[in-house]
């Protein structure tokens, strides 16, 4: 998922360039429609951009937060088999006697 938005974000950033060249030309031959349309083309190319750039950190933090999870997850596993081998042994104890 992360590798999908760096690609993106890479083309969305290349796209900006590419929609300013093209701006340049089409508004030499018809400034009025292709302008505003073009404004709005580049303002939705740069909300996109910023929104691509939230998720990235919200994915990263995301994943952070399961590795500490997981890293949790391992310690009360040991923990609980640690437990059930002393509650074996005593309880073996206790039959022996």
């Amino acid at each position: 998922m992360r590798k999908l938005i760096e690609k993106l974000g890479l083309l969305l950033t290349g796209s900006a360039a590419a929609l300013s060249h093209l701006r340049k030309r089409l508004t030499e031959s018809r400034p009025d429609a292709i302008e505003a349309r073009l404004d709005v083309l580049e303002r939705a190319m740069e909300i996109q951009a910023t929104l691509n750039e939230s998720v990235d950190v919200q994915i990263k933090l995301i994943y952070a937060m399961l590795e500490k999870m997981q890293k949790r997850l391992q310690i009360v596993t040991i923990v609980l088999i640690a437990t059930a081998t002393l509650t074996g042994l005593a309880l073996a104890a206790a039959w022996m006697r």
